[in-house]
């Protein structure tokens, strides 16, 4: 979870009381059907009430039991979602991916993979933030079978430019490893220094790069590629089997399952 949404859920809170939370969150669950997590929050509303304080959570600790329940009910919710749709576009067919695609971005993974995974993002999209680890954990499993490239596509404006900016310089002027390492920190900042400072990068270094905006071309020409595919939301997947340069899309941060089905399509596909 983001900085931004910690400091969101505390703001809530702060201005509507712990017993409120609890209402907000066990209505949210009610609609879910976890009668486990609506138990479980029950639960501690009893410990917050205990006569005399014993029992009592702390106020730290409580944010952090609401903080995995609300995390709980959407990464529950999204499943759902991604299982009701099967996480990509109606089409099971795949269709054509250039070899230019992504020829700048920096590879997670094995190089020589048979499989890349473009991933359209936006560095202030709170669903691309949990997908990155996820995407991540998959190629690390894949045994060389899988590698991902991380593609700005900043969809809101302001912050998120100056952040895709601020990766575009990393990766082009300091090298990929660092731009992977300014990838996930990014998406705990609310800035592109601070993103620099996470990842162990003077900001002074690509202060002037972000500045004149140096590498905007290239997340313009993200933003194409993007629309040559219909992307209309971040993330947005592109599975392509790089020997036959052909590929599907999923749609939002579909769990590692969706994943595995589509790389396995792709790569099925491809040796026909």
């Amino acid at each position: 979870m983001s900085q931004t949404i910690r400091r969101e859920i505390y703001y809530v809170l702060a201005a509507v009381g712990l017993a409120s939370v609890i209402a907000l969150v066990l209505a949210i669950d009610g609609y879910t059907e976890r009668t486990e997590l609506r138990g479980e929050m029950r639960a501690l509303a009893a410990a917050q009430q205990t006569m005399g304080g014993q029992g009592e959570l702390s106020d730290e600790a409580f944010r952090g039991r609401v903080e995995q329940a609300i995390e709980s009910i959407i990464a529950e919710r999204e499943q759902a979602q991604a299982g009701q749709q099967g996480g990509q576009r109606p089409s099971a067919a795949t269709q054509a991916m250039p070899v230019s695609m992504g020829e700048n971005g920096a590879i997670y993974g094995d190089a020589d993979a048979p499989v890349t995974l473009f991933v359209f993002a936006d560095f202030n999209c709170p669903y691309c933030g949990r997908f990155n680890p996820t995407v991540k954990s998959f190629v690390d499993q894949s045994g060389g079978q899988v590698n991902y490239i991380h593609l700005n596509y900043p969809i809101f404006g302001g912050a998120s430019v100056e952040l895709a900016n601020a990766s575009e310089c990393v990766q082009r002027e300091i090298g990929p490893e660092s731009h992977i390492a300014f990838v996930d920190a990014a998406y705990e900042s609310d800035t592109w220094q601070d993103a620099a400072e996470r990842s162990q990068i003077n900001p002074g270094v690509i202060a002037e790069c972000v500045s004149e905006r140096r590498y905007q071309s290239d997340i313009d020409a993200n933003l194409a590629e993007g629309r040559n595919f219909d992307v209309t939301g971040t993330p947005t997947t592109l599975v392509r089997n790089n020997a036959a340069r052909e590929g599907t899309v999923l749609s939002g941060a579909v769990p590692a399952r969706n994943l595995e089905t589509a790389v396995q399509e792709v790569l099925s596909n491809g040796a026909n």
